[in-house]
């Protein structure tokens, strides 16, 4: 996604540009074009806050280490009416180049329901991009020469520890 700076910043009196006070904003909302919320309104304010600025700053983190198609949130409030508590049952839908993956978690209580969310989306997307690096890195070689240097790795890590145990 381009960013048209023109439009964000203006000219200053000698030429330079110069940051107007809404242009970090439309930067911000630029970067997070990929991020959609659903059921975000039913919570209460600083509810609200925090779910906004956790998942957010977990989109950030998470497309800097691999290209996010689309990232949904979708949040549903149950109320319990035997012990009159809400329960928040929190959804996240990511598409990244070659998977999707869908995560659900619901407790009572906000702050864990998101955590918990975040921390399994991180372990799926980390996982998976550490498989697709793999995969760039080794294309094109053929199966023999992979095999050879795994085998070499694999040396050397039992050489390296049999220094440290003589040690």
């Amino acid at each position: 996604m381009a960013i048209d700076y023109e439009k964000i910043l203006k000219l200053g009196s000698k030429g330079r540009l110069v940051e107007t006070k809404d242009s970090l904003k439309i930067v911000e909302q630029k970067q997070l074009a990929g991020l959609q919320f659903m059921g975000l309104e039913q919570l209460r304010p600083f509810e609200y806050e925090f779910a906004k600025s956790r998942f957010e700053d977990a989109f950030a983190k998470m497309s800097k280490r691999i290209e996010i198609l689309y990232f949904l949130v979708q949040i549903k409030l149950y109320e319990i009416k035997d012990r009159g508590k809400t329960k928040y049952s929190i959804h996240i839908r990511v598409a990244v180049p070659g998977k999707h993956v869908n995560i659900d978690n619901d407790t009572f209580d906000i702050n864990s329901a998101v955590n918990g969310a975040i921390n399994s989306l991180e372990q799926n997307l980390s996982k998976f991009a550490g498989k697709l690096r793999d995969q760039q890195k080794n294309f094109g070689k053929g199966r023999k020469k992979v095999m050879r240097d795994t085998d070499i790795d694999i040396f050397r890590a039992e050489k390296m520890a049999n220094k440290r145990a003589k040690r």
